[in-house]
């Protein structure tokens, strides 16, 4: 196994992780539970992840790793080494991190009284920070999935039998550890993003475009779409654009309900503003039937967003604030949404406690 030094933030590795089991996969990597057999990424650091791609895909890692290493974030995954290895089907990189865990993992029914307002806030706060602080390193993110995943520091005290013992099933995932066993689960985890695979010098074009309607922000979607541009230029407002997700992470509901992204310029984005860009208003006049849009329709919406978000904020006046703060990064026009490090100033993500 060879070892790209370019990447890297420890010493070289005298022994590889030992791959314990696999965590999940994709079409372009496997991810796997490793525990280290010395001391190479800490001495309190007893397990990490592995995360090892395809021969196909090796390049754009590299340059993932490369971007996750100009990041200096509490709110970013942190890449504690970069490997090359060299296997029958070619060179695969292998990403070594911190092992994160699924949100779905622990929030479970028994840990929802402790799902606090306060602790949804805190959440929220730590993606809008990690976002910024992925802008102040002069990169952008690109059309990059809030799945909310978590640091789980607190399996590095336990025993790997114990840990594989708790291993359990999430859907097409393994979660661990087994946390109806953990106590003071939320005061330890940590919320980070860590899907660079899209992200990209500021300025630049995007080597890939890749554009999942769930996170597409209506410029891009109206690029997309019907001006049917193959590559467009993407800058940091698609990215701050992204975090209108922290209404799902409230609710729990799902923001645009997997509308394709015609349906969703058409109705819900188009709604939310009560107005018709400028450069849209041809195509929109071109519509069979386009809904209503107004000011006084979309303060409707508004009202009954503000009625489901509601549940997860502490009182009326923390909802109202949430609403503007949400309706300031889901406006249509990328040049008028505020910057991520803006939003950490906002009221709407103020964490606030009876």
């Amino acid at each position: 196994m060879q070892r790209s030094t370019a990447h890297t933030k420890q010493p070289i590795i005298t022994k590889v992780p030992l791959l314990c089991t696999k965590l999940g996969f994709g079409g372009y990597a496997t991810v796997w539970l490793a525990q280290q057999t010395d001391n190479t990424y800490l001495e309190s650091r007893k397990f990490v992840a592995v995360k090892i791609t395809t021969a196909e895909s090796s390049d754009d890692t590299e340059r993932e790793a490369a971007m996750l290493k100009q990041v200096n974030s509490p709110n970013v995954l942190t890449l504690l080494d970069y490997l090359r290895l060299q296997g029958p089907n070619g060179c695969h990189s292998v990403l070594v991190t911190e092992v994160l865990v699924p949100a779905q993992c622990f929030l479970a029914v028994e840990l929802e009284p402790k799902r606090t307002p306060a602790w949804c806030k805190s959440v929220a706060r730590g993606l809008a920070q990690g976002l910024a602080n992925i802008h102040a390193a002069g990169l952008v993110m690109g059309l990059f999935i809030l799945e909310i995943l978590f640091c789980v520091p607190q399996i590095n005290q336990r025993d790997q039998r114990d840990v594989m013992q708790d291993l359990k099933l999430w859907g097409s995932k393994h979660c661990l550890p087994s946390f109806s066993r953990t106590s003071n689960l939320m005061s330890l985890l940590a919320y980070l993003i860590l899907d660079f695979g899209n992200a990209h010098k500021a300025g630049e074009l995007t080597r890939k475009f890749q554009c999942a309607s769930t996170v597409c922000a209506p410029v891009l979607a109206f690029e997309v779409v019907v001006e049917r541009t193959e590559n467009p230029f993407i800058e940091s407002p698609v990215d701050v654009w992204t975090l209108g997700a922290i209404y799902e992470l409230i609710t729990t509901s799902d923001l645009f309900y997997y509308l394709s992204m015609i349906e969703r310029l058409e109705s819900t984005m188009v709604q939310l503003n009560g107005y018709i860009p400028v450069s849209w208003q041809e195509w929109w006049s071109g519509l069979s039937n386009p809904p209503e849009v107004s000011a006084s329709h979309a303060d409707v919406f508004w009202e009954k967003w503000h009625a489901e978000l509601r549940l997860g904020c502490l009182d009326h006046a923390d909802t109202a604030a949430l609403v503007r703060s949400l309706r300031k990064i889901l406006v249509l026009d990328p040049e008028a949404r505020p910057t991520a490090a803006e939003m950490l100033e906002d009221r709407g993500l103020l964490v606030r406690h009876r």
